[in-house]
């Protein structure tokens, strides 16, 4: 097999796995948003961050298990890692969300849902780029 193709393939599915973990994390975020927001009235770009960074750890655990694999890297420092990169994502999120709503006043749960799509091509890039990246060997 072309080892070309076979990179493209591997990472196609890589993308596939990403979007599956992060379908149940962008559950538990948009669950948590809706909940903070209307039943112990947050304001909505309060309960964004804590949903996202709710929904980003389950999605980190779910991806160094299953997606990422096999795992070099101290659980911590990846973590670690990880966080600082989804900042990204949360900040792209946030700001998308933020926009629909005040801008184009549109519900701010459903401009969260729209906003997913900003955040998953931020954090696939940067977990397949840098945290999740298999290290070379050293002789």
């Amino acid at each position: 097999m072309n080892p070309q193709k076979s990179h493209e393939f591997q990472t196609i599915a890589q993308f596939i796995k990403f979007a599956l973990v992060g379908a149940t994390g962008t559950l538990i975020s948009l669950t948590i948003l809706y909940c903070l927001t209307e039943f112990v009235h947050f304001q909505y770009w309060i309960a964004l961050p804590i949903g996202y960074f709710i929904g980003i750890t389950n999605n980190f655990l779910l991806n160094r298990k299953f997606t990422f694999q096999p795992v070099s890297k101290p659980f911590l420092a990846q973590y670690s890692e990880y966080i600082l990169s989804m900042l990204f994502g949360a900040l792209g999120y946030t700001i998308s969300t933020i926009f629909l709503t005040e801008i184009l006043t549109i519900w701010y749960f459903l401009s969260a849902v729209l906003s997913v799509g900003v955040s998953t091509i931020i954090d696939f890039s940067l977990s397949k780029i840098w945290v999740f990246r298999k290290r070379e060997k050293l002789m």
